[in-house]
């Protein structure tokens, strides 16, 4: 696949990323979830908008998925999946040096902003893609005509998008990157849908106010109700502590305390955002458990490459240097 590159093109250019991944636009998709808000507003936006319906969640370490659905016919949202005929998009820094052919991704249907602006870990890490994965859909959606799909976003839900994935420290912490990233991704045009979120009017005093509010209302839900904790590695083992996961011998469900607080959670999101949550389009029982292996390394070139004979599932540099990695074992897709 051809690479579209900052070079090429000053702005991203989304007819050549839609034309390369027609998928992305294609209504009544199934897919996969990250576990945290990102991941949630994902599933909320595409569920709304293109009919997608949620059909498993990823946390890194296992993949719960609805029983009979084939993975490879899914789209994985907020993480990368590196395997062939897979589909996903995500906005990890995963490629160390181009100049080296340090990099990964290419070879699958993955939608990565790094890899598209071709930036990579040794020469532009200060400058990775700064925003969601979600701010990123939206301004694939809105590429589509609007007699198709017409994209908005309320100004109610100021707060969480700017809260999601440390956007609004981001923000703050590295302005350059982030206005040269509004830029590239043409949301500095009055008439896309973010342009309000990022270059409205409002005082810092009134999106902390915001964030109050939606804050206080989710922890009526639970504490940190923003994020479904399905696993956890156990101690002094390889194998994980199914934390938010019951049933056994091939019939899973999230555990329905926890079910219930994501749908509340969801519901709560699809008020803020406009965009509805439609219970029947999200998956959390009678599904089917993978464990997966997941482990860090050094990102020094040497065991970056030796981490990509490993034929990793998943994966992100986290830092300059710092590699999160999940390997296939004990299951297998």
């Amino acid at each position: 696949m051809e690479r579209i590159t900052e070079e090429s093109h000053p702005n991203l250019d989304y007819q050549k990323l839609i034309s390369e991944n027609p998928w992305i636009i294609q209504r009544d998709m199934d897919c996969v979830v990250s576990t945290d808000s990102d991941g949630f507003l994902c599933g909320l936006l595409m569920s709304h908008y293109l009919g997608w319906k949620i059909k498993g969640f990823y946390d890194n370490k296992a993949l719960l998925l609805e029983n009979g659905v084939n993975p490879k016919e899914c789209v994985f949202l907020d993480v990368e999946i590196f395997r062939e005929g897979f589909k996903s998009v995500g906005q990890h820094m995963i490629s160390r040096d181009f100049s080296k052919d340090q990099c990964i991704g290419f070879n699958t249907e993955t939608i990565n902003p790094n890899n598209i602006r071709k930036y990579d870990a040794v020469n532009n890490f200060k400058e990775k893609y700064p925003f969601a994965t979600v701010h990123l859909l939206i301004s694939i959606l809105d590429f589509i005509e609007e007699s198709i799909v017409d994209v908005d976003v309320k100004k109610d839900s100021l707060g969480f998008l700017l809260y999601t994935d440390g956007t609004f420290k981001n923000l703050f912490n590295y302005p350059e990157n982030c206005l040269s990233w509004l830029e590239y991704m043409s949301i500095n045009n009055a008439d896309h849908p973010l342009n309000k979120i990022f270059y409205g009017n409002d005082k810092i005093i009134e999106v902390m106010e915001n964030l109050k509010e939606i804050f206080a209302k989710i922890n009526q839900i639970r504490k940190r109700a923003d994020k479904l904790i399905l696993t956890r590695k156990k101690q002094r083992s390889s194998d994980l502590d199914l934390v938010g996961i019951s049933g056994k011998e091939g019939i899973y469900r999230v555990e329905k305390e926890l079910a219930a607080d994501s749908k509340k959670f969801l519901f709560l999101m699809g008020e803020i955002t406009g965009w509805n949550f439609r219970e029947e389009c999200w998956t959390y029982e009678n599904m089917e458990l993978l464990k997966f292996t997941k482990g860090a390394t050094k990102a020094s070139g040497i065991k970056y490459e030796e981490l990509l004979e490993k034929e990793p599932l998943s994966m992100a540099i986290t830092s300059t240097d710092t590699i999160e990695y999940t390997v296939e074992g004990p299951s297998y897709l």
